[in-house]
């Protein structure tokens, strides 16, 4: 400890130098020991760092590099408030230094604190105005807070940035179709259709949005009035989709209150409005089970998958058929039930069924405990055979679900999809990840809980050519059920002068029950990075496809990435 405050020290007498060599020697040794101190933290070799921070500030307390460095300390190790005081406090020293805002910017967003991690990353598009990466990640943040008109704006200056980014001009495009901006969105997906490439990534998404901005589907944007746009044969929806809207409303309160006496009645008024809504009768289902009415609970399952096939909630309302069949001591048709819901296990990757599949131990031990049962005499349950049956039909693919479908229409065989074509949909849900991360470096954290967090240190979205390597760390929204692999195929999207979307490597991360966070890397190419725009895709399990791919991370490689700099 003396030889470093003596180190520091002489450190403090260079800079009091007014001679430009001088300087920079004091800059290069400070620089020097808070490196040492930073490595020795991430490595875990010293447990006196923070005693060695404090004297740091003590000494030099006007260098923000000093408290940049004490913050990312103190967010490996979840002193969060501490650390946001002392970016803060670097910010205020060094307000034009990005790394800054990016070190707040990732610790509040991890928070969950959205209004001051946009306040950071308006910053970082103060400072760096030409990147199209901060103001898609400024629109996205602000979708996810409902800012959408100020959303769209963000993603017009990505497009003005770089026009002829196509999957720009589509999430565009979303935006405007998401504010009731509908001839405009036309417009852009139409812009979009016209120059991609015959086959690409790009057409095939343009395809998927071109129905969507036509009016083709109930989807009308996320600041239309939903209840506008029911149909009902025989119902005046003018005078009852309001009627309809509210009373749904009132039952989803009265369920997530668990007041489900009070609820069944309410769901009831909705479906007498709405006899076809799928929803309505899988949460009467549930309530009635709630209710251990479980010989009634079937019959609105039942009915939901007969109107809509293989929809979202068609596996768990299979599941808990099975389960009333359970409380009913029907065991053989139980085992049954739980053995279909084991067998089409595969569709959780699917983007339809992967928030609402069951959860895979509860059905395996919900079929141990039937099967456990089938040597005693069963009870018999009367039911009509077409009935019986309905929740069993399968569809054409095991291994492919299938669209819900009108009580009236075929089901349709299923139509295959280019892969890398990342879906465009209303943005309402998350998916599998919470954040996603372009960082320079990563330090575990294990918490109390069992649980492992992964941690990104200096995150950003632009890199240097000799950066020694590229790191996406990522947080899931939920942790995983059982244990799944993720795969991530890394491409540059424009680099250099190799092809587009030329695959530059892969990496893979195997997550288990105890993770809520991982990270994948990719080590420098030995030329170095090219300069230019780069793509990581991700992928549920080792299969490739368009049904497994989950997500995209974005950054790039810029000959001047360590922008705006100040020296202290």
């Amino acid at each position: 400890m003396q030889w470093w405050r003596s180190q520091l020290a002489a450190g403090i007498v260079l800079a009091l130098s007014l001679t430009p060599h001088t300087v920079a020697t004091a800059t290069e040794d400070l620089s020097g020991l808070i490196a040492e101190l930073n490595q020795a933290w991430q490595q875990g070799r010293s447990k006196d760092i923070a005693d060695r921070f404090d004297e740091a500030l003590r000494l030099v307390p006007q260098d923000y590099r000093v408290h940049k460095a004490y913050g990312d300390f103190l967010t490996a190790n979840r002193r969060n408030q501490e650390a946001i005081a002392a970016y803060r406090r670097a910010a205020e020293l060094a307000p034009d230094a990005v790394d800054i805002h990016w070190a707040t910017w990732s610790l509040l967003d991890r928070m969950g604190a959205q209004d001051h991690a946009i306040l950071s990353l308006n910053e970082i598009v103060r400072l760096d105005p030409p990147n199209p990466l901060a103001h898609l990640r400024l629109a996205s943040t602000l979708r996810n807070v409902d800012r959408l008109e100020e959303s769209v704006e963000s993603y017009r200056n990505a497009v003005a940035l770089d026009p002829g980014h196509m999957m720009y001009r589509l999430q565009y495009a979303r935006a405007l179709f998401d504010v009731l901006q509908y001839d405009a969105a036309r417009r852009e997906v139409e812009g979009v259709l016209a120059r991609a490439p015959k086959g690409s990534s790009e057409e095939a998404a343009a395809q998927n949005l071109i129905g969507v901005v036509n009016g083709e589907s109930t989807d009308k944007g996320r600041r239309d009035e939903a209840h506008k746009h029911i149909t009902i044969r025989g119902v005046d929806m003018a005078a009852k989709g309001k009627q309809w809207a509210l009373t749904r409303g009132k039952a989803w309160q009265l369920m997530r209150a668990e007041r489900y006496a009070e609820a069944e009645p309410v769901l009831r008024e909705v479906l007498t409005i709405d006899p076809g809504d799928h929803k309505a009768l899988y949460d009467l289902g549930l309530t009635l089970m709630e209710l251990g009415r479980y010989d009634e609970a079937i019959a609105p399952f039942r009915d939901g998958i007969r109107q809509t096939k293989f929809a979202e909630w068609y596996p768990d309302s299979l599941y808990q058929i099975g389960r009333c069949l359970a409380k009913l001591g029907q065991w053989g048709e139980a085992v049954a039930r739980f053995e279909r819901v084991i067998a089409i296990q595969e569709w959780r990757t699917d983007t339809i069924y992967g928030m609402t599949f069951p959860d895979l131990r509860a059905v395996r031990a919900s079929l141990e405990e039937a099967r456990s049962h089938l040597i005693t005499p069963e009870r018999t349950l009367v039911v009509p055979p077409t009935e019986l049956a309905v929740e069993l039909v399968r569809p054409r693919s095991e291994t492919d679900p299938m669209p819900a479908t009108g009580p009236s229409q075929p089901l349709p065989g299923a139509i295959p999809l280019p892969s890398q074509v990342a879906v465009l949909g209303a943005g309402d849900g998350q998916g599998w990840f919470r954040q996603m991360v372009p960082a320079r470096g990563v330090v575990q954290d294990d918490l109390p809980t069992g649980l492992q967090e992964f941690i990104p240190i200096a995150p950003t979205d632009t890199f240097a050519p000799d950066d020694p390597e590229i790191i996406i760390v990522f947080t899931l929204t939920s942790v995983p059920p059982d244990e799944i692999t993720l795969t991530t195929r890394w491409l540059a999207e424009r680099a250099g002068t190799v092809p587009p979307n030329t695959l530059i490597g892969t990496d893979r991360a195997l997550l288990t029950l105890n993770d809520k966070s991982g990270y994948v890397r990719l080590k420098r190419p030995q030329d170095g990075w090219l300069i230019g725009d780069y793509r990581v895709d991700f992928y549920l399990g080792d299969q490739v496809d368009a049904y497994t791919h989950t997500a995209e991370a974005r950054f790039r490689v810029a000959a001047d990435s360590r922008i705006v700099q100040p020296q202290p």
